[in-house]
């Protein structure tokens, strides 16, 4: 900087991180060579609202001067893509002509998915979000309440319980089930299917279940939810199995049980998914 002075860079800085999508359309930001723009890209940081951005302002960067393509894939290692949607990576991404024409960016985008795909932690693990992004944190929910609407939640970190916002649908409590899939709580209710997002506390309905699945089991595995067993509406057991994948909001009915089940519970590692069964271990594989 021109005026050598730690106040004012440390100013400039926090200032950048805070507006880092509206710096990226500058042109001080466009001319500056790969090695800073790298410096950028790699904090912790900046404030964005998605990866999504952090690649965008990269393609914005290259698209100044052609041959800066050279440097697309060490950009590229520096998007934190396991952050991204499934279906952002495979339509956008993956599709983009700088991913395409070279092997190394491709490869890259792909083991992301197959990350995502596997449903296991290690990909967020070895990779952890920006500061801004951070919304992942242990908790427990509880549904209930008079209505059957209400929804609470239980920081250990803070030995502290939250009323968070009510469901959209009413209904006995003890006959839902519930399962945490890409960072959003899933609570499925005869045919009635919601979704809470914690960064807005709200809820949102998804795709209906096309059959009254009540007293089910709900688990998320290699990133789609499952919701196996319950009664349906005549009261009877079920031993249907169906899997929600959250970037087409469809349910697809999988391979059954081996015999109807209610009131079970589903766990899954990043390979198998294991129900208990009145004492016996019933395990699908993928």
């Amino acid at each position: 900087m021109k005026y050598q002075c730690a106040e004012l860079q440390e100013r400039a800085r926090s200032f950048i991180f805070a507006n880092f999508i509206a710096v990226t359309e500058c042109e001080d930001f466009l001319n500056l060579n790969a090695k800073q723009v790298v410096e950028w890209i790699a904090s912790d940081e900046i404030i964005v609202k998605g990866e999504e951005e952090v690649f965008v302002a990269i393609l914005r960067w290259i698209e100044k001067n052609a041959r800066r393509k050279k440097f697309f894939f060490e950009l590229l290692r520096h998007v934190r893509c396991v952050y991204m949607s499934r279906n952002y990576l495979v339509t956008v991404v993956l599709q983009h002509e700088l991913v395409k024409r070279k092997e190394q960016c491709s490869d890259l985008v792909l083991s992301v998915i197959k990350e995502l795909s596997d449903g296991t932690e290690e990909c967020f693990l070895n990779q952890p979000p920006r500061n801004c992004l951070k919304i992942h944190e242990d908790a427990i929910f509880a549904c209930g309440g008079e209505n059957g609407d209400e929804t609470l939640c239980y920081l250990p970190s803070e030995d502290k319980w939250y009323k968070m916002a009510d469901r959209r649908f009413k209904g006995n409590s003890f006959a839902l089930a519930a399962s945490a899939c890409h960072g959003k709580l899933y609570v499925i209710g005869g045919k009635k299917v919601e979704r809470y997002d914690p960064l807005l506390n709200s809820w949102t309905s998804v795709k209906r279940l096309k059959q009254v699945m009540e007293f089910a089991s709900a688990v998320t595995f290699q990133g789609c939810l499952y919701v196996t067993g319950g009664v349906d509406s005549d009261d009877d057991r079920l031993s249907t199995v169906l899997r929600y994948n959250p970037d087409s909001n469809l349910w697809q009915e999988v391979a059954s049980l081996g015999s109807p089940r209610a009131c079970v519970c589903a766990i899954a590692d990043g390979i198998n998914m294991c129900m208990l069964l009145e004492g016996w271990i019933h395990v699908m594989n993928a």
